[in-house]
């Protein structure tokens, strides 16, 4: 199963979110107040259970495993795509660079939220997905 089009809830909206200690923080489900990420809204149309991405950061981890055929292929984690950098994912499995880029754009704290969702727009559209945000 492989969706065309999902939605992004900006009031439920994680993203370019920095914590006290001044690090970029994201999540495909934060456990603390039901925010996501892009990704997560992608995963939760996806059909991945809440259990399953409450608290993780990226589709690399081993959790998801089991799911990554509920996930569009252009964005599934690889294992041969794994580069030294990616090891502070505490994972042997890689992100695709597709998934990096959108990882990077939704966490970035430098850009605004419409350069954002337009650099989102066209990423997801490289997977061939359709991302609609609403208030």
């Amino acid at each position: 199963m492989s969706i065309r089009k999902f939605t992004v809830v900006e009031s439920e909206w994680l993203r370019g979110e920095v914590n006290p200690q001044g690090e970029r923080t994201s999540s495909c489900l934060k456990s603390t107040d039901g925010y996501r990420c892009c990704m997560g809204f992608l995963a939760q149309t996806c059909g991945i259970p809440d259990e399953v991405l409450q608290g993780r950061g990226y589709f690399s981890g081993r959790g998801f495993e089991p799911y990554d055929h509920l996930l569009p292929e252009a964005l599934r984690p690889r294992h041969e795509e794994t580069v030294e950098y990616e090891q502070r994912f505490l994972d042997e499995r890689g992100h695709g660079k597709l998934a990096r880029r959108i990882y990077m754009i939704n966490d970035s704290t430098v850009v605004t939220d419409e350069v954002r969702k337009e650099k989102l727009t066209r990423l997801f559209a490289e997977a061939g997905i359709e991302v609609e945000f609403v208030p």
